[in-house]
Order: structure tokens, then C-alpha cells, then sequence
């Protein structure tokens, strides 16, 4: 059974879009396509631009909660959204 890491995420009063999607392409996904047991990712942005999650799938609990570890103990670019929860979540259906 796979295992999901969902991250939420809070932008910065007056943060541009445009950055803050090219920090996703450019630096979080590259990141986090490299982490063992990756299967596939999804990420939101809340349409008032002031929030966002991140749900990414992984093989095994083990490698969701490393990958979980990872995002907290990385640096962040100084322009990137401020994490405010993660957890990890079994999958049990998809549609």
C-alpha cells in the first residue's frame, strides 16, 4: 500500500506567483521526483494565492516519512512558502 506526504504551505504577503511556480518547478519538484521511492506528485495552490499543498506519493511509509524528515531539514530558498504542517497518509483508494 503506498503512502502519501502531504505538506501545506503559506506564501508571504505580496509574493509573486510567477516566482513562487517557478521555485515549484525549478527546485521542489526536481527535489522531490529524486527521493527514494517516488511514485507521482501533486501540488495546489489555493485560489486566493495564499496557501498551497503539496501531496506526493510514495512506495512505502518508510520512504514517505524520510521524505517527510528531508523537507523539514533542507534550506529553503529565501523566496519559497513557509511549511506549516506536514503529515504522511496512507493510501487507501483513488478514483
Amino acid at each position: 500500500m503506498p503512502y502519501a506526504l502531504v505538506a501545506q504551505v503559506q506564501f508571504q504577503d505580496g509574493s509573486d506567483p510567477v516566482v513562487a511556480q517557478k521555485v515549484l518547478e525549478s527546485e521542489v519538484i526536481p527535489l522531490v521526483k529524486a527521493q527514494v521511492g517516488f511514485q507521482r506528485g501533486t501540488w495546489f495552490r489555493n485560489v486566493d494565492g495564499t496557501s498551497g499543498i503539496g501531496t506526493v506519493v510514495f512506495d512505502t511509509e518508510a520512504n514517505a516519512n524520510t521524505a517527510r524528515e528531508g523537507i523539514r531539514s533542507q534550506p529553503r530558498p529565501a523566496d519559497a512558502p513557509t511549511i506549516t504542517s506536514t503529515g504522511v497518509y496512507e493510501v487507501v483508494a483513488e478514483a
